[in-house]
């Protein structure tokens, strides 16, 4: 735990906020959601889910690992469904490239999905199976976060990755 703090020094470095943006579609989220007031959340993943969820109209969801962000999502998101597909976002508390790989192949992501993974930089395994994700092509939209990744499916935009300070 402690070498996560050790390398948030190093993040906030290379990261940018929204003027070191060049892609309109994640600049207008981040400065339309990610830094809009009032903040919905109790932590910086919890605001960031509930806002993106708000911002981007998203019902069909799926929460695994986190129960709490499940009992919020259902308080404050009270249209949202947790049994249709496809899915317009996915948000898993523990990285988990078989998870991610199921919903890929069996048709429960679609172009505009965002997934949320929390814990990014917890350890050595989730850092290079965040690595791992950045690399497959069919995320065209990675952003870095620090405490959590978001990740879009996005065909009509070119592969790009942001390292992003909130």
């Amino acid at each position: 735990m402690l070498s996560k703090y050790l390398k948030y020094p190093a993040f906030w470095l290379k990261s940018s906020n929204q003027h070191g943006v060049h892609s309109p579609f994640v600049y207008q989220w981040v400065t339309k959601c990610l830094y809009a007031k009032p903040k919905l959340g109790a932590n910086k993943t919890q605001n960031l889910v509930l806002q993106s969820i708000a911002y981007f109209g998203f019902t069909n969801l799926k929460i695994i690992g986190n129960t709490v962000l499940l009992g919020q999502i259902k308080k404050e998101v009270p249209w949202s469904s947790f049994t249709i597909k496809p899915l317009d976002f996915l948000f898993l508390e523990h990285p988990d490239w078989e998870e991610i790989s199921s919903k890929l192949h069996g048709a429960g992501l679609h172009n505009n999905t965002m997934i949320v993974i929390n814990n990014i930089h917890a350890n050595t395994k989730n850092e290079a199976l965040w690595q791992h994700l950045l690399g497959k092509t069919v995320f065209t939209v990675s952003i870095d976060l620090f405490h959590c990744g978001v990740l879009f499916l996005r065909k009509e935009q070119e592969k790009e990755h942001f390292t992003i300070r909130i």
